[in-house]
């Protein structure tokens, strides 16, 4: 089977040859499938758009005749579009066109990215993301509850969508991870990876930590992410900024963080799948996590990992925090836990497992004459 993927890039760079995009292309050709690259271009402005689609619309009909091309000569049977919702919708190709998202249609409310947008924006959004599940021969969505979301908010047709969980970007050496010792109150060291810190409530990390220090627990944060002023100013915080997965160094100094940790905290307020919870489990790190988005599924409460309400308090995180001290055995155990869920489930080549199936379904039943418009 031979994919064309579309990739948010104006062309490979070792910027942008990461992450989702990537991760699926290496999990397809794992399976056997011939993945070709198409590259978009500077990912999609939205803010910038005259109109509902305007010059992405007119950017995806010369995406389209590339598509076409190919698929005359023999060499594409599908199109996969990460994430691409506004060129999906643009996109006039007879060849079938498969729409792969993190979180179907986003959360489906104002805050993108960690960042409050004006109504009209997220009606915008809301449209697009609308139209696109409409266009897509097939929809693979990382969770049920992203699916559900996408039948009841969106009128997505239920047989079109279909669920497979996103693969980790970096996972564990096979070697050394049952040599680290449990954490204690003489030392117990979190990691939090942070884009974006409003969302994923590195303030409140930055607070538990305080906490646990107040009552003589020697905690410490490593912060992968732009750092907050609280988490600048706080002598227990490590803050290594920004880390590209694509940069041999800074993927090395990723790892070593996780390597070096006992726990992850994700608190966040919204979540669409959470890459960074399996990276964790990989790691063998028990996940401390808010239920909201992905996270409600990839953190099985007492199992990998403590659940927490959507608005947890650093008062409730530190707790939580000191409940795994107090159990080294617990602690092991969901170690173990999340690590052979990880490789079982986490993984880029079985994301593809499961979608490889579904895109050459789709391929196979795709009409000789086009496809309908949305």
């Amino acid at each position: 089977m031979r994919i064309a993927i579309l990739w948010p890039a104006r062309a490979p760079s070792p910027d942008v040859r990461s992450g989702i995009p990537l991760g699926m292309q290496r999990g397809l050709e794992a399976v056997g499938a011939e993945v070709i690259p198409v590259y978009l271009g500077p990912g999609p402005a939205w803010d910038a758009l005259p109109g509902p689609l305007g010059a992405r619309a007119r950017f995806a009909r010369s995406v389209a005749r590339r598509v076409d091309l190919g698929r005359a000569a023999g060499v594409v049977d599908a199109v996969l579009a990460p994430a691409c919702a506004e060129v999906c919708v643009g996109l006039r190709t007879r060849a079938p066109v498969v729409f792969a998202t993190d979180a179907a249609c986003g959360f489906g409310g104002p805050i993108v990215g960690g960042r409050h947008r004006p109504a009209p924006f997220s009606r915008l959004r809301r449209w697009v993301n609308a139209a696109a599940l409409r266009r897509a021969r097939a929809v693979i969505v990382a969770t049920e509850g992203a699916r559900r979301h996408a039948v009841e908010a969106f009128g997505a047709d239920p047989d079109r969508v279909h669920v497979s969980a996103l693969g980790a970007n970096a996972v564990a050496p096979h070697e050394g991870l049952g040599d680290r010792p449990a954490p204690s109150p003489d030392g117990v060291r979190l990691v939090q990876v942070a884009a974006s810190p409003g969302r994923k409530r590195v303030d409140d990390g930055v607070a538990a930590v305080g906490l646990l220090r107040e009552r003589g627990v020697r905690a410490s944060l490593t912060l992968i992410g732009p750092p907050t002023p609280a988490a600048s100013r706080s002598p227990y915080v490590d803050c290594l900024g920004r880390l590209r997965l694509s940069s041999p160094a800074d993927a090395a100094e990723f790892r070593e963080a996780l390597l070096a940790a006992h726990m992850m905290l994700m608190p966040s307020r919204a979540e669409a799948f959470g890459i960074a919870a399996c990276e964790g489990a990989h790691f063998g790190l028990p996940v401390i996590a808010t239920r909201v988005g992905g996270l409600a599924e990839i953190v099985r409460d007492g199992r990998t990992g403590l659940l927490l309400p959507h608005d947890a308090s650093s008062e409730a995180i530190a707790g939580a925090i000191e409940r795994l001290i107090a159990d080294p055995e617990r602690w092991r155990a969901m170690s173990r836990s999340g690590r052979a869920l990880a490789v079982e489930e986490y993984t880029w080549t079985r994301w593809a497992q499961r979608a490889a199936p579904i895109i050459e379904g789709v391929a196979a039943r795709a009409p000789k004459g086009g496809l309908p418009r949305a």
